[in-house]
């Protein structure tokens, strides 16, 4: 049977409050995954990336000649993932600056829930696909 986790007042990811009931208690291997993605989906900052995208969307939605799914779906998720990897090349940048900060002091990165090695390669990772998909317009244009 499913059941959430015990959650304190003080944690600051109302998100988890939902995901919660989504985790058995007794498989600890899998909370552990759990945590570990939802730690790595914290380091693209998504609601961020989301608002920088958007500002793509809308400037390809007032100026297209012609309209193409295609070219949109592409532009979309190249920019998610090159905004994201961005975003996390930042959190490594300032990795020990953010641990010094209070703001910023819970991030991944400075609490070591994410290693900065698996940063890197995730970064790498969301780069590449990134820009294969942004390129990948230029092949559909033509």
């Amino acid at each position: 049977s499913r059941s959430g986790l015990i959650i304190s007042w003080s944690c600051k990811c109302p998100q988890l409050l939902f995901f919660s009931s989504f985790v058995q208690r007794d498989s600890v291997n899998g909370v552990f995954i759990f945590f570990k993605s939802l730690s790595l989906f914290d380091l693209t900052k998504f609601r961020l990336t989301l608002s920088v995208v958007f500002s793509s969307f809308i400037s390809y939605m007032l100026g297209f000649k012609e309209f193409d799914i295609k070219v949109l779906m592409l532009l979309i998720f190249g920019g998610i993932f090159v905004v994201a990897a961005s975003n996390i090349y930042n959190q490594i940048i300032e990795k020990d600056l953010d641990a010094l900060m209070s703001r910023t002091k819970n991030r991944p990165l400075p609490t070591n829930k994410v290693s900065v090695n698996t940063a890197l390669i995730l970064a790498i990772f969301l780069t590449v696909i990134g820009l294969v998909l942004l390129y990948t317009i230029i092949a559909v244009k033509q």
